[in-house]
């Protein structure tokens, strides 16, 4: 929690006007060298008050992230560019995920544990942009070399240990201080199992072309 806007007494009056300061352990920050620090204070949750914060901030995350999911739910105005073909995608979640495991043997999960959806598509298109790894994070020299990574290595699907995609599965909101990891047992929530996600063949690839303006090419 930062002092820089608010000061210690606008910290307490945001959160219920509890003088957290009493409670919370302070550091100096020089987030450039020869500039004044800036005084943060580190949540400890050894403290009531801390247990209090962390608890409405979580419920009210919680709130947001269940009215994001059930308007998404009920939207068909998604519109949005397929990852892996010109094909443009519309309709809602189920649709876009509908097509991505039939046409592209690539699945983010079921569509009903998915939350921000358009965001996380985007998300993906930004780190193979980058020729980035969707599996292992490895960035190539250009798109051609990463698909070739991804067809011999079998990394055309998410990895479910990597925290960066957290935010677009729902089961990571379910309970307080527990994210899927911790919650392993209830396994069809974030289906990105082998199962589905299957080993792609030679055959599995000919769908993926790289689009660059308006010039489509299959690699």
């Amino acid at each position: 929690v930062s002092t820089q806007s608010t000061g210690s007494s606008g910290i307490n009056a945001e959160y219920g006007g509890a003088n957290l300061t009493l409670h919370l352990h302070g550091i100096n920050v020089h987030k450039v060298e020869g500039d004044k620090p800036e005084l943060y204070y580190m949540l400890n949750d050894t403290s009531e008050e801390d247990k209090t914060l962390r608890y409405r901030i979580y419920h009210e995350t919680l709130e947001k992230v269940l009215k994001q999911q059930q308007e998404e739910r009920e939207s068909k105005d998604i519109n949005i560019d397929c990852l892996f073909c010109p094909d443009k995608l519309t309709g809602n979640r189920f649709t876009i995920s509908e097509h991505l495991y039939n046409e592209h043997s690539f699945t983010l999960g079921h569509p009903d544990n998915l939350v921000y959806t358009a965001q996380f598509i985007e998300h993906l298109r930004s780190k193979m942009a980058r020729a980035e790894c969707l599996y292992c994070d490895k960035t190539f020299r250009d798109y051609k070399t990463l698909r070739e990574h991804m067809r011999k290595k079998l990394h055309k699907k998410l990895n479910p240990g990597n925290t960066e995609f957290d935010k677009y599965y729902i089961i990571n909101y379910r309970e307080f201080g527990k994210g899927w990891k911790t919650l392993s047992n209830d396994k069809d929530d974030l289906d990105v199992s082998d199962s589905r996600n299957g080993s792609p063949t030679e055959d599995d690839w000919s769908d993926w072309r790289f689009i660059s303006g308006d010039k489509v090419f299959s690699v």
